[in-house]
């Protein structure tokens, strides 16, 4: 199995990218890491998907970092242009260096037969998510059928509340007929085995659809009809700012007018009661103080 690392100048900015290329040929699945520089999950669970495959054909490309100067930061987006990567496709080559890196970014997947963009949603309790994006291919719809995330969030970039991912990666590979999905875990501090196992199977899953790995995998993605429940998102915050303490947990069911955690203020360390003005699904709790 050939393995080759190199990297990607990022046009003028004298950065590159660097980049893992397993195998040769058709088909081209690429893996994108690193979009944001303080999601660090994935390369773990990378380093463990290649010790537990044997590419047959076609190749595997890994964008080991897409952004060098977050990832050296360990911040969500650079310092140098504050710019959120994944609110910057396509990019400029002429650019500010985030926007120089979303186009070199692209230049990488232009060639791809499949696109699987890796987040965390650190400070998060949150299922494994897959996130599809309107206006993509049926095969984005079967990239996640095989990834078999707990949970599927269908964005909109059309809403009002998500017209900035209208620039995000899986937005623009949509328009250039890129299948490509994206998927959410768990941080670091609250990634559990059973997470990284499951991204595991679901990367292994979609290589083995494509042909590129003999199938050793017991955990079959479900039947059509069986799929993970989709969703749409709506985000409620707490009215002030405080330490907030959940009382509920992603994916309990919720109805108007429960408590769903406490808010501790700072410097009173008086207590308030939060409760919910919907029903419906909790996908996510985030622990932002």
């Amino acid at each position: 199995m050939l393995i080759v690392f190199t990297v990607q100048p990022i046009g003028t900015t004298g950065l590159s990218i660097p980049l893992l290329t397993v195998g040769t040929g058709t088909p081209r699945v690429s893996i994108v890491l690193g979009i944001h520089g303080n999601e660090t999950t994935w390369h773990s669970i990378i380093q463990q998907l290649l010790k537990t495959i044997h590419l047959e054909q076609g190749t595997l490309q890994i964008i080991l970092q897409a952004n060098p100067v977050a990832g050296l930061e360990h911040r969500r987006c650079s310092s140098i242009d504050g710019k959120d990567l994944n609110r910057t496709f396509p990019g400029n080559p002429s650019g500010t260096i985030t926007e120089q890196t979303a186009h070199t970014i692209l230049d990488i997947l232009e060639k791809s037969d499949a696109a699987i963009d890796l987040h965390t949603f650190n400070g998060m309790q949150t299922p494994v998510m897959g996130i599809l994006i309107d206006g993509g291919t049926r095969e984005n719809e079967e990239l996640v059928r095989q990834f078999s995330p707990t949970i599927v969030w269908r964005l909109q970039p059309s809403r009002t509340d998500e017209t900035p991912f209208q620039h995000s990666l899986g937005t623009i590979l949509n328009k250039k007929l890129i299948p490509n999905i994206a998927i959410e875990t768990n941080g670091s501090e609250h990634a559990t085995p059973d997470d990284i196992q499951h991204c595991v199977e679901g990367l292994q899953r979609i290589l083995h659809s494509k042909g590129m790995i003999a199938n050793t995998i017991t955990n079959e993605p479900p039947r059509r009809e069986q799929q993970p429940r989709h969703f749409h998102r709506t985000i409620i915050t707490t009215p002030t700012k405080g330490i907030f303490r959940p009382l509920k947990q992603s994916l309990d069911e919720i109805n108007t007018g429960d408590i769903i955690g406490t808010l501790l203020h700072i410097p009173t360390l008086e207590e308030t009661t939060i409760t919910t003005s919907l029903t419906a699904t909790l996908l996510q709790i985030e622990h932002r103080g």
